[in-house]
């Protein structure tokens, strides 16, 4: 929303209107009622927190009855007050035209602008603009009903008591491994808790909700988690912003005023995890990285993170330090040592074996580590002094995958799990069917008592009458649930791919760090994303396509920068190149005048054109503001990256400065050393940037360990920014 743009063109319109008397009546009538289409936005976004969208034009059709409207007196109150003033105020401004008499060409015409200008940019106008293109594009009725079944969860300030909140996710810890026929005594501490708990005995997997990011984000935002690409899953990191369509439990909690702390043994960066806590209210993330700077023993860690015994002892000292505080929260905590396909005992459960089988299954073990680990933090906080004040909800993030059991598991009737604990809530079964997807709805009906929802979850034992889980249970097609879900990614909010300073595109409302491949659809918007560098699938089935890539995978020039190739249904292409995606690109409006031929593109080449502290094939270089630079020492810069490279001509590129090189020189070798393919001296200059060495040779056959060498001598002064590696 251009909000500062806004502002001042309501200042010049009411300005404009007093310095001209003429057709008063009507200014006034035209000032009041733009202003007041203002407020009225502002209003219907404090209720539905998405302005005016499809859910408000159903709810306007059909009525609000049941809707609570007296929890929202204070807004409709607000809101009165502010249609009354802004209608004051132009009536105000009237009575002064009257006053000073003036009549003006010019204030006339700069009321007409500002008016044109406050009706073109109005949150509502762009809202209902919005509206009517998408009911247009669904007719069928389909993605669009889901808009009003869609729930975003609005907190009311002290409409309900804040008690503290502790969700433990428990890794593959389905429900299943309490079946006392195939898995005898393996988990009687979780077995001893569910009979103290609200205990979900059927929740049911479901497609997008299978693995650990989406079972987080189905638990927190009702959605299920859908990408375009199954081999795209644990890519979404390098999407910048996770879900940003999304309303979560998480960004309710967050508005109601609690603090959000996530605390997890491995790193959140995998599969977005990071992304998708820091843009939905969490404030803290602890995860490997945060507790290896903590100088533990190496042996409180295995190959994905920190143990759970460590975690879990963490946890425990975290949540007493923040019961301590005055303000609620939220301690998210996921669990690690139950990963497929064999899991780690840590050493708190010493040489523990589950010995309830004739066979050993070494993930027994670490299932029963786990029994007794979490059921000790859940004991602790539960037995400790500020139980009535906390929810604890302990449940699995998703069924178990392929693991050492998995010939019993795929032999049952498997479920995930998941216990709700509330001193304010009896306990007992819950036998109502439901999936991931409804896990925010309970939880927001324990904290508030409202059934209303969440994203597309619902209370199962609620009876309702929509949602996800109810239509997947009766049988329905849910494709449309999915195809809202992956909206909620938020490409198709513009129709231009446009360069960010930090190397990521912006694409619709969304940030994504190359290479990737769109589909582009009606209006030239964006409609599918691939993060993968094949655009063969795209090519076969016939449709617009933009692959955003380094230059190098389209030809030997400028190979470090960014490039991009759009091709249409009937094979014509086109490339764009850097300064084109700084400037913006509107597909199909800013083609180039001249086609380009069939373009080959090229995934064997090596592209390096920003290097980091931490980059891991750094010797005696050092890097600042993303250039590797010479120490006044003797030695090599750097090497690597060591990858696989087909035969081929290929040309090597090294770029930066030399201004002092009279020993220094770059070379590209495999094998060790043991295979030079090409080698020479650095070229020196007054430039700021260029190619210090370029270079084209031959790799007569494969090679496995490719790498590119820069030394220098002790007097040498060099500053590399990039270096590639691109066929001919």
């Amino acid at each position: 929303m251009h909000t500062a743009t806004l502002a001042l063109s309501i200042l010049i319109l009411i300005a404009s209107q007093c310095m001209d008397k003429r057709c008063f009546k009507i200014k006034f009538f035209l000032s009041a009622v733009l202003l007041v289409s203002v407020v009225t936005w502002f209003f219907l976004d404090t209720l539905s927190g998405n302005g005016f969208d499809y859910a408000t034009l159903y709810h306007l059709r059909t009525g609000l009855t049941g809707a609570g409207v007296g929890d929202f007196k204070y807004q409709i109150a607000q809101y009165m007050g502010a249609v009354i003033a802004v209608i004051a105020f132009s009536a105000g401004a009237a009575w002064v035209s009257i006053r000073l008499s003036r009549v003006s060409g010019f204030f006339i015409g700069l009321y007409s602008v500002a008016a044109a200008a406050i009706f073109a940019i109005s949150p509502l106008t762009l809202d209902f603009v919005k509206l009517a293109e998408f009911m247009k594009a669904d007719d069928s009725g389909g993605i669009s009903k889901l808009q009003a079944e869609y729930v975003r969860p609005v907190a009311k300030e002290n409409s309900f008591k804040k008690k503290n909140i502790v969700i433990v996710y428990a890794e593959s810890l389905e429900r299943t491994y309490l079946d006392q026929k195939s898995f005898p005594g393996l988990m009687p501490n979780i077995q001893r808790l569910a009979a103290g708990a609200s205990d979900y005995t059927d929740v049911r997997a479901s497609d997008g909700t299978g693995w650990t990011i989406a079972g987080i984000v189905a638990s927190m935002c009702g959605v299920p988690l859908t990408v375009w690409r199954p081999e795209d899953a644990n890519e979404l990191g390098r999407l910048n912003n996770f879900l940003p369509g999304a309303s979560c439990i998480s960004d309710f909690l967050s508005t109601a005023g609690y603090s959000l702390e996530f605390m997890g043994g491995a790193d959140s960066e995998f599969a977005g995890k990071a992304k998708f806590l820091s843009g939905h209210g969490f404030t803290s993330v602890r995860d490997r990285n945060y507790f290896k700077g903590m100088n533990l023993p190496a042996q409180d860690f295995s190959s994905w993170g920190l143990h759970d015994d460590v975690l879990l002892e963490q946890a425990g000292t975290r949540f007493d330090e923040l019961s301590g505080k005055d303000s609620p929260f939220l301690l998210s905590v996921l669990t690690l040592d139950t990963h497929h396909p064999s899991g780690h005992v840590p050493k708190a459960c010493g040489d523990m074996e589950y010995a309830g089988l004739d066979e050993r299954f070494p993930i027994l073990d670490a299932v029963a580590c786990s029994d007794l680990l979490i059921s000790r933090f859940v004991d602790r906080i539960l037995a400790g002094p500020y139980a009535n004040d906390t929810i604890v909800v302990l449940l699995s993030d998703h069924l178990g995958m392929p693991n050492d059991a998995r010939k019993i598991l795929e032999s049952m009737d498997r479920r995930n799990l998941l216990l709700l604990f509330d001193s304010d809530i009896a306990a007992g079964k819950v036998s109502a069917p439901a999936t991931s997807v409804d896990v925010g709805a309970i939880l927001l009906s324990a904290l508030t008592g409202s059934d209303a929802g969440v994203g597309f979850g619902r209370v199962p034992q609620g009876g309702a009458s929509d949602g996800l889980s109810r239509a997947l249970f009766e049988g329905e097609d849910v494709g449309h649930y999915h195809a809202f879900a992956q909206g909620l990614w938020q490409l198709d909010k513009g129709n231009a791919v446009h360069l960010l300073k930090d190397g990521l595109l912006k694409v619709g409302n969304q940030e994504i760090s190359p290479p990737f491949s769109l589909v582009i659809g009606d209006g030239g918007r964006a409609n599918e994303l691939s993060l993968g560098a094949d655009v063969s699938e795209m090519t076969s089935r016939g449709v617009d396509w933009v692959y955003v890539n380094y230059c190098a995978a389209f030809g030997p020039d400028t190979p470090a920068e960014l490039c991009a190739l759009e091709s249409t249904a009937t094979g014509e292409q086109y490339l764009y190149k850097q300064k084109d995606l700084v400037r913006g690109i509107d597909f199909r409006r800013d083609r180039p005048v001249t086609r380009k031929a069939q373009v080959k593109i090229s995934s064997g080449f090596i592209v390096r054109n920003h290097f980091e502290s931490d980059y891991p094939y750094l010797i005696k270089g050092v890097v600042d503001k993303g250039s590797v630079f010479s120490p006044l020492e003797e030695g090599v810069l750097f090497n690597g990256p060591f990858v696989k490279m087909p035969a081929g001509k290929y040309r090597v590129i090294v770029n930066g400065r030399a201004s002092a090189a009279s020993s220094a020189w770059a070379d590209v070798i495999a094998d060790g050393g043991g295979l030079v393919l090409a080698r020479g001296p650095l070229r020196s200059s007054d430039a700021q940037s260029y190619d210090i060495y370029r270079e084209d040779f031959n790799i007569d056959k494969d090679v496995e360990n490719l790498e590119v060498r820069v030394y220098v001598g002790k007097e040498d002064a060099v500053r590399v920014d990039s270096f590639s590696v691109v066929p001919l």
